[in-house]
């Protein structure tokens, strides 16, 4: 519906000008008329995450990511709730995962999930992470610290002595 689109570009301009209330006001009203429009679950997710209203935004982001699947922007925003929110790595990493497979040029979310699979302890997947921002910007200080902290750490490993 097109005409949902031209709403909510409405919504953003409330939003931008910190008119809150009537944002979600007009979001909740575009979910009476199509309660599966993605981004409209989208923004009034973000919405009461920022009114921090947990349980309605983490309900709506994940009506985005049921209703727009292919959104890397809801993905990488469920990740962060459940990284954020829930200190849940393992469960961020998911959404993580499935962004990245959409967007794979996003050097931040390549970080963030280098960081959370170091984390985690999934040392291989943090190095492919951290070389696949160098890859995308070679001058990122923060990935190749990690990357060549975490090959020197393998390096040790290989190193040591059996017993």
């Amino acid at each position: 519906m097109q005409i949902l689109d031209h709403v909510l570009k409405t919504v953003k301009q409330q939003l931008s000008a910190q008119q809150h209330d009537v944002a979600k006001w007009i979001l909740e009203r575009i979910i009476e008329v199509d309660p599966q429009h993605g981004d409209t679950h989208h923004e009034l997710g973000m919405l009461y995450y920022e009114q921090n209203e947990l349980a309605k935004a983490q309900s709506h982001l994940h009506q985005c990511v049921r209703f727009s699947p292919d959104n890397p922007a809801a993905l990488k925003d469920l990740g962060d709730f459940y990284h954020v929110v829930h200190k849940d790595g393992a469960k961020a990493l998911q959404f993580y995962k499935a962004a990245i497979e959409l967007g794979p040029n996003d050097s931040q979310l390549l970080l963030t999930a280098g960081h959370i699979s170091t984390a985690q302890r999934f040392f291989d997947d943090a190095m492919s992470y951290y070389q696949r921002v160098l890859e995308i910007d070679p001058h990122n200080q923060e990935a190749r610290d990690c990357f060549e902290q975490l090959k020197a750490l393998s390096l040790i490993h290989i190193s040591e002595p059996t017993r």
